[in-house]
Order: structure tokens, then sequence, then C-alpha cells
């Protein structure tokens, strides 16, 4: 059985990776608080998915199981993973954009 710290601190670690500097437990908790607030409707249930993590991005899935690509969904130029797939993705970037524009 995990620890409720070793289930805090694996998001908290990979996030800090990405975003290139390290996320102290206080900055985490504020973040966590603020996050929690906006729960009030599915669709904000469903970011706390991809806060933690727990989204499986091609790369996880074809460790998961060998058979399948680690590819880029939409690019399919890069390895897919959770931070490619959601922030780094130049298809990904095309249809946010998008969708900005419609939605000015």
């Amino acid at each position: 059985m995990e620890l409720e710290e070793e289930i805090i601190k694996g998001p908290m670690i990979a996030w800090a990776r990405n975003v290139g500097h390290n996320i102290n437990l206080d900055e985490w908790e504020k973040i966590w608080i603020e996050n929690w607030k906006l729960t009030l409707s599915m669709a904000f249930k469903e970011n706390h998915k991809m806060f933690y993590r727990w989204h499986l991005a091609p790369a996880r899935l074809a460790e998961m199981y060998p058979a399948l690509k680690p590819e880029c969904w939409k690019c399919k130029l890069k390895k897919g993973t959770f931070f490619h797939m959601w922030w780094q993705c130049t298809e990904v970037k095309k249809i946010l954009e998008e969708n900005t524009e419609m939605a000015s």
C-alpha cells in the first residue's frame, strides 16, 4: 500500500522535471487547494486526472503494452510523453489556437 506522501511526491517530482525547477511542498499544497476549489463541475474534476498524470500517454502505454507504438498520436513525430502530448505537440498547439480563435 502506498503512503499518502508517496502518492503526492510522484506527480510533484514529475511536474518539477517538466517545468525545470523544484516545487516545494507548500507550493504544491497551495496549487492543490486552489485546484480543488474549482472542482464544482465534471470538466474541472477531469482536470485532476491531468494534474496527477492519470492520463496514459502513448509512451506510457507502450511501456505497459510493448506491441503499441510510443509515438505521439497527433504529430506522429516525437515520443508521446505526457508533457509532449499536452504542451509540446505542434498539432495540439494548432488545435488550441483554432479553439482560441473560435472563442474570440
